[in-house]
């Protein structure tokens, strides 16, 4: 743990009248606000400018109850199952604990190595017989013995991952009882973000469905403005489970569904032409057993993707790790090059020049660098050859560079919590009817990252008497810990009842700090000039 010293102890370090002119006791003249901020990685400590900027509250609808349709087609779906509910939800509190307690796949060489340190040990305490002084079926006896022994032990690790298999309906009943109302409202706390830039999808793919949580969520927020769902499902019981909730009350109008054009299929159809404007993939990274089998699932989506690739998992180490390989995988296949391709796109621009052909044959730039080098030589819009189709991160990372929290030797994980209304089809009533879960996720969006400052996020609000506590991801300065009294006004008035994982209503400027490496007035002044000089360039083609 590394010691942050209490905000009045670091205004001491100031003298009165320095404190009165950095604006450190007072809210300035233009409402804006002056404190002392500590970054939590590095404990370097800086001066931070809060400014109240009259952001839109924005009323968020209670998204803990499931929408009355879903929950009557639930009671349906139910009804044709061959036991009693009762006995349904019992499986589903089983299937719920091991759930929560389910780990991350472990890769197939971290399997062999636990394999063969078990063996290891395992042989020692019995000891090995000498291969030239026992028959050939004593020798089997005792490798067969080992591996039972290995393989009884492996059973209670991480190392015995099996994926979810729903044989029954009863088995997908008692899933979608365990599951639905959380599912419904992890999707719903991430579909949420598309409400900042009002973004409205024409189709939209839920890839690994399961019970349709992820469509009602999207189809709660969006509606009917959505032109066409698209569900994926390869188990054909959990698919026709989810098909008979997507009925609803059966009053839709004369569609089978409660949305006209909604298509449930097993698999994707084979065609890259298939593109969806958004594509919802919850919870099913931790289904597949390899890094490799996940890197492809998401090439193939990715290339399917037209503006946003939503990707949720749980809030394990596996999980987040997972979902920032991901995130990391796209980040840097948008920026590496193939050389020829770009060469040629040079030519045709005449500007393959002795300087670009140094920076395609640079080994020591980074790909990062090659590509933006290369991008600024050439006219605005122009489509570089990558391996990937660019992209940057939508939410919730302010930022493109690696996560502050994403350090192998600490369990410390990027996490979000949300509330649901505890469903039941045993009519039990609990002491609490809600249930508080956490989840990981990541919004990929097409294409480069707009040029305006991108917001910080709230990572943590903890509220006291007259100030709040506040935990946030900055753009430029990793993660920042900050005070805000009630004396602020306006300021403490907008951030206090600010949901965590929301963004931060207040514009956040740093005006000093006592780290070298603090490089925000760089980063600021590099985002202004790039900006600039791409308005002049697009106004003199417009002109010409």
């Amino acid at each position: 743990m590394k010691k942050v010293f209490p905000l009045f102890q670091t205004l001491c370090q100031f003298s009165a009248g320095k404190r009165t002119a950095l604006g450190l006791t007072r809210n300035l003249d233009d409402g804006s606000a002056n404190v002392i901020s500590v970054n939590v990685e590095t404990g370097s400590k800086s001066i931070v400018q809060l400014k109240d900027i009259g952001a839109k509250k924005m009323q968020l609808k209670y998204d803990r109850v499931l929408p009355q349709k879903a929950i009557i087609g639930l009671w349906n779906a139910l009804t044709s199952c061959s036991r009693n509910p009762k006995i349904l939800q019992s499986e589903a509190d089983q299937l719920k604990e091991k759930l929560r307690q389910r780990q991350f796949p472990a890769s197939p060489e971290e399997v062999r190595n636990a394999r063969y340190e078990i063996k290891k040990v395992l042989e020692m305490e019995g000891g090995y017989p000498d291969c030239h002084s026992v028959s050939q079926k004593v020798m089997e006896a005792f490798d067969f013995e080992i591996k039972k022994k290995v393989n009884k032990l492996l059973r209670y690790t991480r190392y015995n991952w099996k994926p979810l298999d729903f044989k029954t309906r009863e088995d997908a009943a008692a899933y979608t009882l365990a599951r639905f109302a959380p599912n419904y409202a992890e999707v719903g706390f991430v579909l949420r973000e598309f409400r900042n830039n009002g973004y409205i999808p024409e189709t939209v793919l839920d890839y690994g469905s399961g019970s349709g949580a992820a469509f009602w969520a999207a189809f709660e927020q969006w509606g009917e403005q959505v032109k066409s769902y698209q569900l994926i499902e390869p188990n054909e019981e959990m698919s026709q489970f989810c098909m008979d909730i997507l009925r609803g009350d059966s009053e839709n109008n004369g569609h089978p569904f409660v949305h006209p054009n909604v298509n449930c299929r097993k698999f994707l159809a084979p065609s890259l032409n298939n593109t969806f404007d958004v594509i919802i993939v919850h919870r099913l990274l931790a289904e597949l057993a390899s890094e490799e089998s996940r890197t492809q699932l998401l090439i193939d989506l990715w290339r399917r993707t037209n503006r946003y690739l939503v990707l949720i998992d749980g809030s394990c180490k596996g999980a987040y790790n997972a979902l920032m390989e991901a995130r990391d995988y796209i980040l840097m296949g948008g920026c590496e090059l193939h050389r020829e391709q770009t060469r040629q796109v040079l030519m045709e621009a005449k500007v393959l020049n002795e300087e670009a052909e140094c920076i395609l044959t640079d080994q020591q730039l980074s790909n990062y660098m090659r590509y933006n080098l290369i991008k600024n030589m050439l006219p605005p819009n122009t489509v570089l050859p990558t391996r990937l189709s660019p992209g940057y991160v939508f939410a919730p990372c302010p930022h493109d560079q690696g996560c502050p929290k994403n350090v192998e030797k600490t369990k410390d994980v990027c996490s979000f919590s949300t509330q649901w209304n505890v469903l039941r089809a045993d009519g039990r009533k609990q002491t609490f009817n809600t249930e508080t879960g956490s989840f990981s996720y990541v919004i990929m969006a097409k294409g480069a990252r707009p040029h305006q400052i991108p917001e910080s996020r709230i990572l943590m609000l903890k509220r006291g008497g007259g100030h709040a506590s506040c935990t946030v991801c900055t753009p430029f300065c990793g993660i920042q810990r900050f005070t805000i009294s009630k004396s602020m006004g306006k300021i403490y008035k907008s951030v206090k009842n600010v949901k965590t994982g929301r963004i931060l209503p207040v514009e956040m400027r740093t005006v000093g700090s006592d780290s070298e490496f603090d490089v925000y007035k760089e980063a600021v002044e590099e985002f202004t000039e790039e900006k600039s000089s791409k308005n002049i360039v697009e106004k003199k083609s417009s002109c010409s």
